[in-house]
């Protein structure tokens, strides 16, 4: 069906054992390796194909393009650094949130719903956003981990940081980019005696094998400052002056 010189492939750079800014770092670096280390042995990223589009005859379905994937792809490992995603249909959404726990457990992010009969869409939707037809559906688990340092990291804003934080049960020290407004990050960033010692409370979805959280994703309340957990005796108007302190 088509001509595959007018085919696209859409997927993503992706490593299971490597957050997406590890891959990018890998992808975009361009100082050598150094001849002692074989670049097979040291890349491990692939390109992940989930879906193709003909630029010449864009009405074909969702349906009609996995099976031309299917038969593109019908021998396992025939591309090193290519591999296609295989989906799995489901009639329900019990079915989809089975799946999506399925997937979650092995440390995936999350799901891809995508419409059977759907043509491939150039772009954003007219609303700006994805289109209808292909959805992301995420389980998130919520925790709560003490802040060990606030470290600043520049980024596209001029002004970022992170918070360095250990769980209960992690023994690594990892970080969460500070998110909410430039105003209320500066005003965090220079209170930072305030907050060293106190758990704070992130979103994350799923774990490593040495149970640090990932894609971890700090919690805003209602006014869009960090939530606070009470521990180690930490009463809730101490919880109150740092939101106050902070905002100041």
């Amino acid at each position: 069906m088509g001509n595959p010189t007018n085919w696209y492939f859409d997927g993503e750079l992706y490593d299971h054992n490597k957050n997406q800014a590890t891959v990018m770092g890998i992808v975009l670096r361009d100082t050598d390796l150094g001849n002692s280390i074989n670049i097979d042995d040291r890349i491990t990223v692939q390109f992940k194909v989930f879906d193709f589009f003909d630029i010449e005859d864009m009405s074909i379905t969702q349906k009609d393009r996995f099976s031309i994937l299917d038969k593109l792809f019908d021998v396992d490992d025939q591309f090193k650094y290519i591999k296609y995603d295989k989906y799995e249909i489901v009639s329900s959404e019990e079915e989809m949130l089975k799946k999506a726990e399925e997937y979650t457990a092995q440390g995936y992010e999350g799901v891809v719903l995508r419409a059977i009969d759907a043509k491939y869409v150039l772009g954003k939707s007219k609303t700006g956003g994805r289109t209808n037809f292909v959805q992301k559906y995420k389980l998130f688990d919520e925790d709560s981990a003490k802040i060990i340092s606030l470290e600043e990291k520049p980024n596209v804003e001029g002004f970022g940081f992170v918070f360095n934080v250990k769980t209960d049960i992690c023994p690594d020290i990892f970080s969460i980019n500070a998110s909410g407004t430039v105003e209320y990050r500066k005003a965090v960033f220079g209170n930072q005696e305030q907050w060293i010692g106190k758990y704070i409370r992130f979103r994350y979805t799923g774990k490593t094998k040495n149970k640090k959280p990932k894609f971890p994703k700090l919690i805003l309340d209602d006014t869009g400052s960090y939530k606070i957990e009470a521990k180690e005796n930490m009463s809730f108007d101490e919880i109150a002056e740092i939101k106050i302190k902070s905002k100041n």
